[in-house]
């Protein structure tokens, strides 16, 4: 066993050594390092996006966004209205509402989401 760790000390003498760096794409993210807890709580409440369709309706910019997405969906006839068939079952569409944000932090779109 002593041999062992022996060479492998020899070894890693013998490695040149580099140093990390974190990469190019990693640079837009925050790590969260020396945020205090109440701090990373807090970040982590601070959404204000809608959960519900009742929590959109009370929303004059989130309707106005809504109508927007229902107008482009028509215009790109993205959708097409259509009777179902006898036993067959219709797929349902989820909508998630989320605010995106631009880089200084103002609001840069918010709507509705079609999963």
């Amino acid at each position: 066993m002593d041999n062992f760790n022996e060479d492998e000390e020899r070894v890693k003498g013998l490695r040149p050594s580099r140093e990390k760096k974190t990469p190019v794409w990693m640079n837009e993210y925050v790590s969260g390092e020396g945020i205090s807890e109440d701090k990373g709580h807090m970040a982590l409440m601070v959404s204000t996006d809608p959960l519900s369709y009742e929590e959109v309706v009370k929303s004059e910019n989130w309707r106005l966004a809504m109508d927007d997405e229902i107008k482009s969906i028509q215009k790109n006839q993205t959708w097409r209205s259509t009777k179902l068939l006898d036993g067959v079952k219709s797929i349902g569409v989820k909508w998630v509402y989320k605010t995106k944000y631009n880089k200084n932090g103002n609001i840069d779109i918010q709507g509705p989401i079609g999963c």
